[in-house]
């Protein structure tokens, strides 16, 4: 089965490095965006780390798969490892891509890269791709890659049997959900890129809603839906209208667990966006960077969305476009490791963004849960869970410092391509 390479130009079948924020080979010469009304730029991305030996430990425990980071990443679109762990297919040679292969057709649409990653979804990725098919947009304007970490579960075999149109991208171990940067680290001819969890399943006016909003406002990185809660057989509850962002680096969604009404009716500028689903502008990633994978999972997307805000991007709710969420289905994690995850990745994050009055506080914060914990076990972490969230930071302390100066420089947007 020959599904064809990425229209970036990454091959069909290769198996190499790809460094952090690295270039994944310029098969296809840029296409000249400017008559589309949505130019591009080069710029550089950030990222990278490797996991510590606490995580590994933590992970291990959980029966959550590898979380190390893969040093010899395998993009490969046809014999991927699936349920029954087979290998990951031979090297072809590479071809360019032409305008014969149903791209760059309609210059007046912004192009657009869905991706959706995978891990271990099942029935949850066949329904949120249905759903994604029935997007009302120019299909030569639209490509959807699936980015599979390491499934187990047969929905790789699936994907590659019933919808050969679907890109594929595959990693040889779990690197969390900074994985998504395999499929944005190219962006040649993209102007747009739609994040969507496997546990999402959008409306048919999802993408062109969100793209009507970026096209009129130059000045937004990223536009974000209306998340509601369930698989939209039940009452409209929202999960997130856009993200919250509190000093010492809390993110809260927005109307969480609200009823829809209204208030969440009216367009509106918001701190942050949810990687769960939301529409971000090429230009934005190139300017600002892809997602931090040493975090490996939760608060990627508000670390995205500080270094934006520190640069100058700015964040729309759009309630017009819509979608569904079975929250927390795509990871499977329940307990104090996803506590665990979020505590840490907090105080991180924080501390690359935030004054330095926010990031003390947000220390002294967590350090004083953590003693308040050592009492009674209440609701939330225990007091051993607060010391390992506090301690996994501190381990990363030295980085989060290191990369603080470089990721809130206001290097100017003029100034990106150099």
């Amino acid at each position: 089965m020959d599904v064809g390479p990425l229209r970036s130009g990454i091959p069909r079948h290769a198996s190499r490095r790809v460094p952090a924020g690295g270039d994944l080979g310029h098969l296809v010469p840029p296409e000249p965006l400017a008559e589309s009304g949505w130019p591009g730029a080069p710029g550089s991305a950030t990222g990278g780390g490797r996991a510590l030996p606490y995580e590994d430990r933590l992970l291990r425990v959980e029966r959550w798969p590898d979380c190390r980071r893969t040093r010899g990443r395998r993009l490969c679109h046809q014999r991927c490892r699936g349920a029954e762990g087979g290998d990951h297919g031979s090297r072809l040679p590479r071809r360019t891509l032409s305008c014969e292969d149903g791209h760059m057709t309609s210059p007046g649409s912004p192009f657009v890269r869905l991706v959706v990653l995978n891990w271990n979804s099942g029935d949850l990725l066949a329904r949120c791709l249905d759903s994604l098919a029935g997007l009302d947009w120019p299909p030569d304007r639209l490509e959807t890659v699936v980015v599979d970490n390491a499934s187990t579960d047969g929905s790789v075999v699936d994907l590659q049997r019933h919808r050969p149109e679907v890109r594929l991208l595959c990693n040889d171990r779990n690197t969390g959900f900074g994985a998504n940067n395999l499929a944005m680290a190219d962006l040649d001819g993209v102007d747009l890129v739609g994040l969507v969890n496997p546990d999402v399943v959008v409306d048919g006016g999802w993408l062109a809603a969100l793209a009507a909003v970026m096209g009129a406002d130059a000045g937004l990185g990223a536009a974000c839906p209306r998340i509601l809660l369930g698989d939209g057989t039940g009452p409209r509850m929202i999960q997130n209208a856009g993200s919250e962002l509190s000093a010492d680096g809390n993110s809260r969604d927005r109307g969480y667990l609200e009823p829809d009404g209204e208030r969440y009716d009216t367009p509106v500028d918001v701190d942050a966006w949810c990687g769960a689903a939301v529409l971000l502008r090429a230009d934005y990633l190139r300017h600002v960077g892809l997602f931090e994978e040493r975090l490996f999972l939760y608060y990627e997307d508000t670390d995205l969305s500080w270094r934006g805000s520190n640069r100058g991007w700015r964040y729309r709710y759009v309630p017009d476009a819509e979608c569904w969420h079975l929250h927390g289905a795509s990871t499977g994690l329940t307990g104090d490791l996803v506590r665990y995850y979020q505590a840490r990745n907090r105080l991180l994050v924080a501390t690359r963004n935030a004054p330095v009055r926010d990031v003390l506080r947000a220390w002294l914060r967590a350090v004083g849960g953590t003693v308040a914990a050592l009492r009674p076990r209440r609701m939330g972490l225990s007091a051993t869970g607060r010391l390992r969230a506090v301690g996994g930071a501190l381990r990363q302390l030295p980085w989060a410092i290191t990369t603080r100066r470089s990721v809130r420089a206001p290097i100017p947007r003029d100034a990106r391509g150099g």
